[in-house]
């Protein structure tokens, strides 16, 4: 079985300082849509998260529609944050079920592979908290590392 390059390793820790701020800021306001579920500093997490992997890991922009990131090796990556206030095991739990019932109920396209990022607000900071596989077999997902 070959290893997915993930190029990150969990608990890696990343500054929004790390990033281009004009360009984060330009890039949310083109993705922000209002009438939608998310809000504009909602959108700017999920982005920076996004934006460190593409400036320091060797990531790529996916640009289909509700899609994150390319690896360095082109498999698309979904990209999920979670503010620090929040228990990572239940934010993470409850996410990977949503995503679940997306893939399985709903036939969505959703990428086979989950960064989550735990964010310090007050410091900027995001730590990678873990990273997950999907396994269509078992439609379950599966912690790597």
């Amino acid at each position: 079985m070959n290893s997915f390059n993930w190029n990150v390793k969990t608990g890696q820790v990343f500054n929004l300082t790390d990033i281009d701020q004009a360009l984060l800021v330009k890039l949310t306001d083109e993705e922000y849509k209002p009438d939608e579920y998310s809000s504009w500093e909602n959108t700017k997490n999920g982005l920076a998260a996004e934006r460190m992997l593409i400036e320091r890991c060797g990531y790529t922009n996916d640009a289909r529609k509700y899609k994150d990131v390319f690896n360095p090796d082109g498999i698309s990556v979904e990209v999920k944050t979670f503010g620090d206030h929040r228990d990572p095991y239940e934010y993470t739990k409850d996410m990977l079920n949503e995503l679940r019932t997306r893939k399985t109920s709903w036939k969505v396209d959703i990428s086979d592979y989950v960064i989550f990022f735990k964010r310090n607000d007050e410091i900027g900071t995001y730590t990678v908290d873990g990273m997950y596989v999907w396994n269509g077999q078992k439609n379950a997902w599966r912690k790597e590392k």
